[in-house]
């Protein structure tokens, strides 16, 4: 039998950065088979994007290629000028990034940046690529693929949004497909409908399809091999089955490791204390679509009650009103109607100091740190910062509150004076978590403050939020569309579809016993690992075009 040749072949590939110590990615060698799925996994910082921009030869221009070879269809991708590789990009190799919401120009209607495609890459003319950009819409799954061509990016959701990017980058059948973390800030149920219809794209045109993630339970369920990447070197390598069940090195095994179970047990609850310290009733809010014109309402009339020291789990699919709840609750954003009871407080009477006096004891931890954090303040200036805020008199010396902040959370005190970019995305997270104790708050929202960081990084800052928990006290408003962190959280869970509170328990009933359809469907969308049953590498290796 004549051995067939794969799509992409990487071969001892270096890349370094002339201020780097090291290489950001090493000797780093993997394949790609028509028709198939390799799954690039590893923490953040491991090299992952660094080997997609190499294969797109996009590196930034301080980055080279120091040795190596990138095959695809046996044409090294390295050797080829800019202008050639402009043939190449789009046309034969395309990306699907992380994050649409940066990726699409956000002045252009979605039907037109598709239809761009087109006309650059197969010489459509205008009428044509438009009528096949709303043709690769519908393919996409996207309902009123007509209307939905002529909207601008900010009136889609995120699973919308990266449908289009997929459309984009298939609109020229290309022989590889690179996705990016194509679903890290994707809901369970909107990532498992992004990857059925990559994995149908695969198995029905014969591209290959290159995975990169730090969630090995996608990796798990949907590629047919695996290159585990640790430090800019692949550590691990093989059969996604084989490599799972039996791991050797011991980077794969703690990664494994740090993979929430979504079947684990809920957290024991925590012990009443009287009084709760949070009850919203009849929550809404309604934005207006025009000068007079009510729009639906994106939250409808929310009941809430978070008891104090126990952890309230929001979840429900993107755009279900999580967070414009969560931000009516600091008064970041203002209610239609409801009540918020905070500790006896009325809070969307108070004013002025009141106000102020509230939103010390309320404090607030984003999804994303980097875009949270000041990129010009010093890791002690930032943590420092809540307290800049009171009365000169009331200010406490920043040499004492700082390290011991920094302490709690568990970073160094050597990393008081470098800045947000000179720090690891768990590091980052850390000091966003100091900030937020630094006033000894009653109240943390934690909107998926975990959802954008590797399994392992999540595991530590998880169970940092479990021990502050236990030390301090404190009571979390826990936003997440991540079943599995959710069940190693929370005491008490509400499920949001479209505005409302479809169901609402404690959490072990809830996860284990769901009662509504919503519920049940959120949870079946979780990735379990591999999936028996599905298409087989044989099958899956299908004539491309």
């Amino acid at each position: 039998m004549t051995e067939h040749k794969p799509l992409l072949e990487i071969t001892g590939l270096s890349v370094g950065y002339p201020s780097a110590p090291r290489p950001a990615v090493e000797h780093l060698s993997l394949r790609v088979e028509p028709g198939q799925v390799a799954a690039l996994v590893g923490q953040s910082g491991s090299g992952k994007s660094t080997t997609a921009t190499a294969v797109l030869r996009q590196l930034p221009p301080e980055a080279r290629i120091t040795a190596g070879a990138i095959r695809l269809d046996g044409l090294d991708l390295t050797q080829l000028s800019e202008t050639r590789m402009c043939g190449v990009r789009g046309k034969h190799v395309a990306l699907v990034p992380q994050d649409p919401g940066s990726s699409l120009n956000p002045v252009k209607r979605v039907g037109e940046q598709v239809a761009e495609v087109l006309r650059r890459h197969c010489r459509a003319d205008r009428r044509s690529a438009a009528r096949q950009a709303v043709e690769l819409l519908d393919r996409m799954g996207l309902d009123d693929p007509g209307r939905r061509a002529r909207q601008y990016p900010h009136e889609l959701s995120g699973g919308m949004r990266q449908r289009v990017l997929i459309a984009q980058a298939v609109a020229t059948q290309p022989r590889l497909i690179l996705a990016d973390e194509p679903t890290s800030a994707l809901d369970a149920t909107a990532q498992k409908a992004i990857l059925d219809l990559l994995d149908t794209i695969v198995r029905t045109s014969g591209a290959g399809l290159l995975l990169i993630t730090h969630d090995l339970a996608v990796a798990a369920e949907r590629s047919d091999t695996v290159y585990v990447l640790h430090a800019g070197r692949v550590v691990e390598s093989g059969a996604t089955d084989d490599v799972f069940a039996e791991p050797r090195h011991a980077h794969t095994r703690e990664l494994l490791a740090s993979v929430p179970d979504p079947q684990a047990p809920v957290r024991a609850p925590a012990p009443g204390s009287g009084a709760p310290l949070l009850t919203v009733t009849g929550l809404s809010k309604q934005y207006r679509t025009g000068w007079r014109t009510p729009g639906p309402p994106a939250v409808d009339a929310v009941d809430l009650v978070a008891g104090r020291g126990q952890t309230t789990a929001v979840v429900g699919e993107s755009g279900s009103g999580k967070t414009t709840l969560a931000r009516m609750v600091l008064r970041l954003t203002e209610a239609t109607a409801g009540e918020i009871d905070f500790a006896g407080l009325d809070v969307r009477a108070v004013r002025g100091r009141e106000l102020r006096a509230f939103r010390r004891r309320a404090q607030i931890v984003y999804q994303n740190p980097y875009s949270s954090l000041d990129p010009r303040f010093t890791v002690g200036q930032i943590v420092y910062e809540p307290f800049r805020a009171l009365p000169a008199r009331q200010r406490p010396d920043p040499t004492e509150v700082v390290p011991d902040l920094l302490t709690r959370v568990g970073l160094e005190h050597a990393l008081v004076t470098r800045r947000p970019r000179q720090l690891s995305g768990g590091q980052r997270q850390r000091v966003a978590i100091a900030r937020a104790i630094a006033t000894q708050p009653d109240l943390l929202v934690l909107d998926e403050a975990v959802s954008a960081l590797d399994v392992s990084v999540q595991a530590q800052v998880l169970r940092l939020l479990r021990q502050l928990q236990d030390e301090l006290g404190l009571t979390y408003l826990f936003i997440s569309h991540d079943i599995a962190v959710v069940r190693q959280m929370a005491h008490h869970v509400l499920v949001m579809r479209a505005g409302r509170v479809v169901e609402a328990g404690p959490a072990a009933q809830l996860l284990d016993t769901p009662r509504h359809p919503y519920t049940r469907a959120l949870l079946d969308a979780v990735p379990r690992g591999r999936r028996r049953g599905t298409a087989t590498t044989e099958d899956r290796r299908t004539p491309a075009r």
